[in-house]
């Protein structure tokens, strides 16, 4: 990406996660605020994409677990940063 701290950029990539976690695509959604964070970790939005990323992941979690999917649960729990 040629500016990836932009305000834009930042603006974008907020508004990707909110519409992802609106639509109920919480996968995307948590992939996008880890983006998100990790990039503008100084953003007054951090806070409200925390909030999300956390849903996000109590959602999946969940859904894993009660429909006995949990190699797909093992897995997610690999893919996050300690």
């Amino acid at each position: 990406m040629k500016f990836p701290h932009t305000k834009l950029v930042e603006d974008a990539s907020y508004l990707e996660t909110k519409i992802y976690f609106e639509d109920g695509k919480y996968d995307k959604a948590r992939k996008s605020a880890v983006y998100f964070m990790k990039n503008f970790p100084k953003s007054k939005r951090v806070s409200e994409v925390k909030k999300i990323y956390c849903t996000c992941v109590t959602t999946l979690l969940k859904n894993y677990l009660e429909n006995h999917k949990l190699e797909e649960a093992i897995s997610f729990e690999k893919e996050e940063d300690p």
